[in-house]
């Protein structure tokens, strides 16, 4: 299970990098820097949970 959450994690913020990328070849600056600052937040919010879910199976 902890592969699929690590996949999911890896996704979600390919597509927001390839979003920010559509944005910014449409002319759109301001909407590839939202979908960048997003992918940055998914990014973290992804590793704080993997850590979190290692940490309560026991694993340093």
């Amino acid at each position: 299970m902890e592969n699929w959450r690590q996949v999911g994690a890896v996704v979600l913020v390919a597509v927001a990098v390839v979003l920010a990328g559509v944005a910014l070849f449409a002319g759109l600056p301001a909407l590839a820097v939202g979908f960048v600052f997003a992918a940055a937040a998914l990014a973290v919010i992804g590793a704080v949970a993997l850590i979190l879910s290692a940490r309560d199976r026991g694993q340093p």
